[in-house]
């Protein structure tokens, strides 16, 4: 009973979390292509002569194709849905642009109150709130951790306690873990990502236990920058003959979960 009612919580948190990444990715590019057939309606309504343009729905039409390209290729990967977020705003005040423009001119897009909706909306609302609902689902999925995630499709990623730049994910066929930091080049600087990957049919072992000393930590690989954490729960693993210690919390579920997906893999690679 406990099995099927963790089940039945997977798929539920599952179906929860990809409607809101949906919610992100169409609701701004439908919202679009409505509001420009409502300023197409309202010149017509104004102006007897003026005809409904289908060219104008061109860019709201393709910026929708994207969205659906960019949902189908992210919907499984929750680390990637607050910037995927982030990404639409800012096509949003693109499309938006060239829409208003085309239809009613620069100065009334730039200047007039149907222009705000174009221009304005996307950067002061779209990004930041579709950069909170995108952190949110991904909250829905995994806050907490149970181990009928193992069943989903979904890459599971989770932050190392105590930091920010370094992540454990457990894919469906590849345990990995990253670390982020910012590379400064005079006046310049940009993120990189550091990953080291393997297959989860190399894990032979992971089991929860408690840091209570720095000596017990067995980074996973060579990092370009001292990884921080803080002493507590945490996850060991053995992969590829490497030990590794992840500093996480609820490890005793991340083992599991672990567990269960590198038994399906390996039940996979022997088919």
């Amino acid at each position: 009973m406990t099995e099927l009612n963790g089940s039945d919580a997977a798929r539920r948190r599952s179906t929860r979390a990809m409607a809101l990444f949906a919610v992100t990715c169409f609701a701004v590019p439908i919202a679009l292509l409505v509001l420009t057939v409502l300023v197409q309606l309202a010149r017509v309504h104004e102006d007897a002569r003026h005809r409904f343009d289908l060219i104008q729905l061109v860019p709201g039409a393709i910026f929708l194709g994207c969205a659906a390209f960019v949902f189908t290729s992210r919907r499984y990967r929750p680390v990637t849905w607050s910037g995927t977020a982030v990404m639409l705003g800012v096509g949003t005040f693109f499309v938006g642009a060239l829409i208003a423009i085309a239809s009613i001119g620069l100065h009334e897009s730039v200047f007039g109150t149907i222009g705000t909706s174009f221009f304005y909306f996307p950067v002061l609302v779209v990004v930041p709130l579709g950069w909170l609902l995108g952190r949110f689902a991904w909250r829905v999925l995994l806050s907490p951790p149970i181990p009928e995630l193992a069943e989903t499709r979904f890459e599971l990623a989770f932050t190392w306690r105590g930091s920010r730049r370094e992540r454990l994910t457990i894919g469906t066929e590849h345990i990995a873990v990253s670390q982020t930091y910012t590379v400064s080049s005079g006046e310049n600087s940009h993120t990189r990502t550091t990953t080291h990957a393997y297959p989860l049919s190399t894990l032979s072992r992971a089991e929860p236990i408690v840091l209570t000393d720095d000596d017990e930590i067995r980074f996973a690989a060579s990092f370009s920058h001292q990884p921080q954490y803080t002493l507590g729960p945490a996850l060991r693993l053995r992969v590829q003959g490497q030990e590794w210690t992840i500093p996480v919390d609820h490890p005793d579920v991340l083992a599991e979960l672990a567990r269960r997906r590198a038994a399906s893999a390996s039940t996979a690679g022997s088919r």
